[in-house]
């Protein structure tokens, strides 16, 4: 087996100790993905500056042994993801913020771009660096296994708004132009190779492994007309019907170029679905002898090849239909303990990098050499934490008012049981909304229970997870059924006698911040104190901006009006369901924390409220400089829980 101690102790990873510390907690995580080269002969770590939280990708040469370099996150820049486009080239992907032009004038947005790092000269290009008008440029289609010089870019533009436009889509940006692109990995420079201009609404090439175009899709925003044709050829139909915001997904080509694997949103071939491409049969996909529908599929990219499909529950993970990538998954779980996911793997499947995730426990990083059966730990995303004492992590059903049924996940004070309660409660909702919380490890809520306290977080209607129609009962429920579902799940942990009565505080983030602000007007009487990180407390503001960023008939805002309702609703209706215009009915302590650099939701909607609320008793508001909306540095996440702390023990003590 490769050894790995250099990379380990390049790495100083701490040693585990007895009591985590609040910077344990805060300490983003050390090793976040591993990617082998097709080869084996590079692993690609995803790595963390540990003082301040910036994610790097630090590179272990698997032969000669050793760390041999890293890339380095600048400042302003985010590392999001990395993979292998072939032995020399790393592709990665980074975000920040700047100003672009579009059709309403100067906006400040977060744009992404795609690196390619040239592992023999160290040195990095950007992708399609001559299209840096675009605010993405990361939609890589194909890594034309034929040429290992270049890959094939996929961008969408408005041509007639001389190519200033962010990309979105609707009736008033009906020509769209998706164009495909030769980008030369060495200078970064992108060549368009075939192109549509065209009202239909062209919304996809799909193409296969060499980059040759095996299907297009068509959409037509405003009639909902949506069409999958083969090839270039546009009477070549094989499937079409009507969708709105929400249409038929093709993740790419699969069973060797001859099938497309395709999530159909409603109607009669509701899931997920394979269509012949030669007769535009729809087949179901099977596992394990049955039909599924709801998974997210795993595509062998460099293979063209289904390797099988992703899973949400209580830990999220991955079940294989190719056979070799069964086998050594059940092999690992066998010798394991816990859920193993494939991260990557040699062309010859040699040599694996694998994940294992547990209930309430951080995730491990490992290597596996299928010829000797070794197996070698990379290192831990917590490893200060990972061998302490950590919170048990309880799976919770419970009945809403109106009797749908909510799942959610309470995390316990350590070494602690339900019948040893009860505990002071806080209530922390997810984000989103159309998201979930999972069993796996969270900083934030197991820090709370840490220090004393019970923390429930529901999956509300309108989360992900748990079908189309759990998901839609919580449109038009935005600020109603949505947070009934949260302080119904508080009101079952007290009745259960974990949660001690009196009342609770909430604390969230984004839709979650908004939530705690709406508990708070919606039972003033239960709620003790709310923490609002990133917090939506004008909605209507929210969405007016997204209206002046890309039209009245956006996808972005179109999705936003099914959670909220219409935006030309009754004033009634609009000040019921906003924080902002009921400031003088909240009684209760508030905490505000928001990053300056948040794009996602604009730091106004903070200062507003803290501008209405300033000189309150028990309010507080912390802007945090240089921060964006997901608390990735180590900074961000120390001030959130180091300023919650102290105001949850003023406001609600755990003794």
């Amino acid at each position: 087996m490769r050894f790995l101690g250099g990379l380990l102790a390049a790495l100083t990873l701490s040693i585990a100790h007895a009591q985590p510390s609040l910077d344990d907690f805060a300490t983003p995580p050390t090793i976040w993905w591993a990617e082998i080269s097709p080869d084996g002969s590079m692993l690609a770590m995803g790595c963390t500056i540990a003082d301040i939280g910036k994610q790097e990708i630090c590179f272990f040469d698997m032969a000669g042994g050793g760390v041999t370099g890293k890339i380095a996150s600048p400042e302003g820049i985010r590392i999001l993801s990395f993979y292998w486009i072939n032995n020399r080239y790393l592709a990665y992907i980074v975000t920040y913020t700047d100003e672009i032009r579009t059709r309403h004038g100067p906006m400040t947005v977060p744009l992404y771009r795609t690196y390619a790092f040239d592992i023999e000269t160290r040195g990095n290009v950007q992708l399609m660096r001559d299209e840096d008008h675009h605010p993405s440029l990361t939609n890589v289609v194909s890594l034309m296994n034929g040429d290992d010089s270049l890959v094939m870019m996929q961008m969408g533009y408005l041509w007639r708004s001389e190519r200033a436009n962010t990309n979105l889509r609707g009736p008033e940006n009906r020509d769209l132009e998706t164009t495909l692109f030769e980008v030369d990995l060495d200078s970064g420079r992108s060549e368009p190779v075939r192109s549509v201009r065209s009202g239909q609404g062209v919304h996809d090439n799909i193409v296969d492994a060499d980059g040759a175009i095996v299907a297009r899709v068509f959409h037509d925003p405003e009639t909902g007309d949506y069409r999958i044709v083969r090839g270039t050829d546009t009477n070549a139909v094989l499937f079409s019907g009507n969708y709105g915001l929400r249409i038929p997904q093709v993740h790419g080509v699969i069973s060797g170029g001859r099938e497309l694997a395709v999530s159909f949103p409603a109607g009669p071939n509701d899931g997920l679905r394979r269509l012949d491409l030669a007769s535009g049969e729809l087949a179901p996909f099977t596992l394990d002898g049955e039909e599924v529908h709801r998974l997210g599929v795993l595509i062998d990219r460099r293979r063209g090849e289904l390797a099988g499909f992703r899973h949400g529950g209580d830990i999220p993970g991955h079940r294989y239909t190719d056979p070799e990538l069964a086998a050594v998954q059940r092999a690992l779980e066998d010798a394991l303990y816990g859920h193993v996911r494939l991260l990557s793997w040699t062309d010859d499947r040699s040599l694996f990098t694998f994940a294992i995730d547990n209930r309430g426990e951080p995730t491990g990083f490992f290597l596996f050499d299928v010829p000797s059966g070794g197996l070698q730990s990379i290192g831990n995303e917590a490893p200060a934490i990972a061998e302490t004492e950590l919170s048990a992590v309880e799976s919770v059903h419970y009945e809403a008012s109106d009797g749908l049924g909510i799942n959610a996940y309470m995390v316990l004070p350590p070494g602690q049981r339900r019948g040893d309660g009860p505990f002071p409660l806080v209530l922390m909702p997810h984000g989103g909304p159309e998201a979930r919380d999972h069993a796996t490890y969270d900083w934030w809520a197991q820090y709370y229970a840490s220090l004393g306290y019970v923390v429930l977080k529901p999956n509300f209607r309108g989360s992900s997870g748990y079908g189309d129609d759990f998901r839609d009962a919580g449109f038009g429920e935005f600020g109603g059924r949505m947070i009934e579902d949260m302080l119904d799940g508080a009101r079952y942990l007290q009745a259960e006698g974990i949660a001690r009565e009196g009342g609770f505080c909430t604390v969230g983030a984004s839709y979650g911040g908004y939530a705690a602000l709406m508990t708070a007007l919606r039972a003033p009487d239960e709620v003790r104190c709310v923490v609002g990180v990133s917090a939506v407390t004008d909605p209507f503001r929210m969405l007016g901006n997204m209206r002046l960023r890309g039209g009245s008939e956006s996808d972005e805002l179109r999705y936003w009006h099914d959670y909220i309702g219409t935006i030309f609703d009754d004033e009634a209706r609009q000040h019921e369901i906003t924080p902002l215009d009921r400031v003088d009915e909240y009684d209760v302590p508030v905490l505000l924390v928001h990053g300056d650099d948040d794009t996602t939701v604009e730091v106004e909607q903070s200062r507003l409220m803290a501008s209405a609320m300033e000189g309150r008793e028990g309010f507080r508001y912390v802007e945090m400089s240089g921060e964006d909306h997901y608390l990735g540095t180590y900074n961000a996440r120390h001030t959130l829980l180091s300023e919650s702390r102290d105001f949850l023990q003023r406001h609600l003590p755990a003794d």
